[in-house]
């Protein structure tokens, strides 16, 4: 599936290319004109420095270091979707011939379409499947 969407994009992006290709055409190389005069320079009239004010400023306190939100510590025995399509993945590419088993294999869980679609408790059971592949 992303092989083929990677290689519609190429395709695009090649008919992007030609497209920009032939409607770019060259711009005339316009010429400066130099100026016949140099134009002078007008002098800045000085000014008087201001005198300084001191202002007190309060340093900002430091605010406190943030806590981490602890992350929701996953159970070793739950098998997440990416692992699942990982391993999805190492067998159809080699051999795109054998989708429709891996295919098979999801749609027993409960009839489901995507990996997205398995129930939870069934994915330890989906992986151990298709690791028999």
């Amino acid at each position: 599936m992303l092989e083929t969407q990677l290689a519609e994009l190429t395709a695009q992006i090649a008919a992007l290319v030609e497209v920009l290709k032939t409607n770019a055409q060259p711009r005339p190389i316009r010429q400066m004109r130099q100026a016949e005069a140099p134009i002078p320079a007008v002098p800045e009239p000085e000014l008087e420095p201001e005198p300084e004010l001191e202002i007190e400023v309060e340093p900002e306190p430091e605010p406190e270091p943030e806590k981490p939100i602890p992350a929701k510590p996953k159970p070793d025995d739950e098998v997440s979707i990416a692992m699942l399509q990982d391993v999805c993945m190492t067998i159809t590419r080699p051999d795109p011939n054998r989708k429709p088993e891996v295919v098979a294999i999801i749609s027993s869980f409960g009839g489901a379409l995507k990996i997205q679609d398995v129930p939870v408790a069934d994915r330890k059971a989906l992986l151990e499947r298709l690791k028999l592949l």
